[in-house]
């Protein structure tokens, strides 16, 4: 009886998670990125010389060559305060970080009122790294999505 018990829950927990498809477009949940307790933030220098204080990016498990971050809005996002609730995402073999200035493939987008940060693309844009179409190559396009709830990043491929 306990382990039906335990069974059942662990069911409704990991059902409970599952994100939906509210567009219905055929979109897949592929990830879910929990927080890398071993990543070290890349734009701590860039921060401090362009005079940004408090939270420092958090980094998320590496996805197919790409590194999901969360934190400040100073990595491009336009209209948002240094304490929004952004995501960004770049290439970790073409980042570079020196001085003020950030050279690589990085993508940056913040909340909107109760709407998360979000950021997709096509699987062909040419700054992704190929082994992330290579994964998907029935797929048009991946979507990052940020849970605050949970801390993760959430990551869908249309099929």
């Amino acid at each position: 009886m306990l382990a039906i018990a335990a069974t059942l829950l662990t069911v409704l927990t990991v059902v409970q998670r599952l994100q939906t498809d509210p567009l219905q477009v055929g979109a897949v949940q592929v990830a879910r990125l929990s927080v890398d307790g071993s990543y070290v933030s890349p734009f701590v220098d860039y921060a401090a010389n362009v005079g940004v204080t408090g939270r420092e990016a958090r980094g998320y498990q590496e996805f197919h060559g790409l590194r999901a971050t969360t934190g400040p809005a100073y990595f491009y996002a336009y209209g948002s305060t240094a304490d929004a609730n952004c995501l960004t995402i770049y290439v970790e073999s073409t980042l570079q970080v020196q001085g003020n200035g950030i050279s690589g493939s990085l993508f940056s987008s913040c909340a909107a009122g109760d709407f998360p940060p979000m950021l997709q693309f096509p699987l062909d844009f040419p700054e992704l790294p190929a082994e992330l179409a290579a994964a998907y190559p029935d797929a048009g396009g991946v979507q990052f999505v940020y849970d605050r709830e949970n801390d993760e990043v959430v990551v869908f491929v249309d099929r």
